[in-house]
């Protein structure tokens, strides 16, 4: 459930509530539900992305404070991935030391040195994608358009239930200067194009035929996990990571 969230925590995957010595477990648990409903409130909201920054920054702040020992805060570290590198940066800060002692904060790192790349409401890095035949296409080729690029696998259920309305998206935005960029983890050939074909994608794709931990865009972009991606504004502005087909439409529709 990954492309639920601009600053929404993956629900499905973190929903469990770590015991922690010294913190009251029920309050803890009662407490964790509820920023996890404001963040996800804050993400599908009509807010600017600066705005759901800040009021996720606040949120995220005050449990931590709350809270900084537990090591739920990891989990809600991993997935904000649109917060500014300062702030994720003054988040960890406040954490307690002890959790740099779990594995979990490994995936913390892995999101922090994505947003150092990738910050949202700052340039998109340049980038070429190259597929098996060799053919190179670069972000800046696209700019003057709006594009999402989708880092997929035929493998992935949750990619492949996104797929219908990233269709619908495209169909309707096409004509409006709307892009799509699939970009797959997939090592087997005939898998990749079979899914390709069985969904219907019919936008541009690429694939570098190696393992999801050999994927060279996976290493650069420093992506823990898929469905993932990036929708970069027609100035080549990044406005969004790991959103949802709705929420890629919301945001088209103000543009």
């Amino acid at each position: 459930m990954r492309y639920l969230l601009v600053f929404a925590i993956l629900l499905s995957g973190f929903s469990a509530v770590c015991q922690n010595t010294g913190y009251d477990d029920i309050l803890l648990k009662e407490d964790y539900a509820k920023i996890q409903r404001s963040l996800y409130n804050i993400a599908n909201s009509n807010l600017s992305y600066g705005s759901k920054q800040i009021e996720a920054f606040i949120e995220l702040k005050g449990f931590i404070k709350k809270y900084p020992a537990a090591e739920n805060n990891l989990y809600l570290l991993n997935a904000a991935v649109n917060l500014t590198l300062s702030q994720i940066d003054s988040l960890i800060a406040i954490t307690d030391t002890s959790l740099k002692r779990s594995a979990y904060m490994a995936s913390v790192e892995t999101a922090r040195k994505r947003i150092s790349l990738t910050e949202t409401g700052k340039p998109f890095p340049p980038y070429s994608f190259i597929d098996s035949t060799g053919k190179i296409v670069s972000v800046e080729s696209f700019r003057g358009k709006i594009i999402l690029i989708d880092l997929w696998s035929s493998w992935c259920a949750p990619c492949r239930q996104q797929i219908p309305g990233l269709r619908k998206l495209y169909k309707k935005y096409k004509e409006k200067d709307f892009e799509i960029i699939g970009l797959s983890m997939d090592h087997d050939k005939a898998a990749w194009l079979n899914a390709i074909a069985t969904d219907k994608q019919v936008w541009a794709h690429f694939c570098e035929l190696v393992s999801f931990r050999n994927n060279k865009s996976r290493i650069y972009f420093s992506i823990a996990g898929i469905p993932s991606n990036f929708l970069i504004d027609k100035n080549g502005i990044l406005i969004g990571q790991d959103l949802s087909p709705d929420q890629v439409k919301t945001i088209l529709s103000k543009l």
